[in-house]
């Protein structure tokens, strides 16, 4: 018994492809790669943002309820409170020295890792019209911090009394 295959050159061409549909084939894959790249970077971009805004946000209020818990005394106190500080990404949690290579505008930075916040803390006395005014001080935080070329600022206000909150804490 002899089988015969007949070659049907029409239907064996259609079952290649062809240069140019393999070069289409290709870029498509490329720029799927290559978007697949770009969202994992895009989003690891934002997950650092993210951290770097969250860390800001607990330095201003760990300030805040610094400042919270003075007594009148001491925020009248010229000096007592410093108006510039700055603070660490992540701070070391072995030691709590300073390095000498390590200051910002004149400010020694805590030893650590990654961006440095430099903030400042301003008082003033409140633009509100009341008997009481005198005795209440306007804190505003500024946090700010440079993340590759792009310069960021946060900022934070609150009132300190002076029958505040430290009456009932010492």
């Amino acid at each position: 018994m002899k089988l015969q295959r007949t070659h049907n050159q029409r239907t064996d061409r259609a079952k290649a492809f062809t240069l140019i549909e393999v070069m289409i084939s290709m870029a498509v894959v490329a720029m799927m790669f290559v978007s697949l790249y770009a969202g994992i970077t895009q989003g690891l971009a934002v997950i650092a943002t993210a951290r770097e805004n969250m860390r800001a946000t607990q330095i201003m209020i760990e300030k805040i309820e610094l400042l919270r818990l003075y007594s009148w005394a001491q925020v009248q106190e010229p000096g007592f409170i410093p108006g510039a500080f700055a603070e660490r990404l992540m701070p070391s949690t072995t030691t709590n020295s300073t390095t000498s290579a390590d200051s910002v505008a004149g400010l020694s930075v805590p030893a650590g890792v990654g961006t440095v916040f430099v903030g400042t803390i301003r008082l003033s006395t409140p633009t509100f019209n009341t008997g009481y005014s005198n005795n209440m001080r306007l804190a505003t935080l500024t946090v700010s911090w440079t993340n590759g070329n792009v310069r960021r600022i946060r900022s934070m206000q609150t009132l300190v009394a002076e029958m505040g909150i430290h009456d009932y804490v010492y």
